[in-house]
């Protein structure tokens, strides 16, 4: 019965013309960066989706102008906020009515977040006996396998949408100014460009 009703939920979700989701990757900038595919596979698969990014204020700056981001909150876990602080992140999130909440990150707040803003679908990497209770789908990781790439591990939180995915070609972030002088780009030879902060 309860396999059967979470099946009913994600046919839910799949039929929804704009769902609306909420990525958590509430740590550091390199993590963030390792979590973009996630984004960028939910916005090819739910073109009309709303995608929700709930950040740390260590990486928030590399989203704040990515076109594939509706809206995002900054909460600092590793401030320790106060019980009030937050209550008030789990009740503005609550407001927004999300449809599905990807836990990227297994930080135990962050883990219970879905369930305590009484988000429908929440899907995140296996913890403890409590993700059982937490997640709506729970999956298992195994980061024993050094030869999966940490954008994998991420990409893996998808699963539940059984969504035929390629590794992503392009990440589309930041509305730069003109790099001075201008970047040569041949398109007979590869570019690859790193941004180093």
């Amino acid at each position: 019965m309860l396999k059967k009703n979470l099946t009913n939920r994600i046919n839910y979700f799949n039929q929804k013309k704009s769902p609306k989701i909420l990525v958590q990757r509430a740590d550091r900038l390199g993590d963030l960066v390792l979590a973009l595919p996630v984004i960028e596979s939910l916005k090819v698969h739910y073109k009309n989706c709303q995608i929700y990014l709930l950040c740390s204020d260590r990486n928030v700056q590399l989203i704040e102008h990515c076109p594939d981001i509706s809206g995002y909150f900054v909460f600092n876990i590793h401030k320790h906020p106060s019980n009030k602080e937050k209550n008030q992140l789990i009740d503005m999130i609550r407001n927004h009515s999300f449809d599905l909440y990807v836990c990227l990150w297994s930080e135990p707040f962050y883990q219970t977040l879905g369930k305590k803003a009484n988000i429908p679908l929440t899907f995140g990497a296996y913890r403890s006996l409590l993700s059982y209770y937490y997640f709506t789908h729970v999956i298992s990781m195994h980061w024993d396998n050094p030869l999966t790439h940490e954008a994998e591990f991420n990409l893996n939180c998808l699963a539940p949408l059984k969504l035929s995915y390629k590794q992503p070609k392009k990440l589309i972030l930041l509305k730069q100014p003109p790099l001075d002088p201008p970047l040569n780009v041949s398109s007979t030879k590869k570019t690859i460009l790193f941004f180093c902060n």
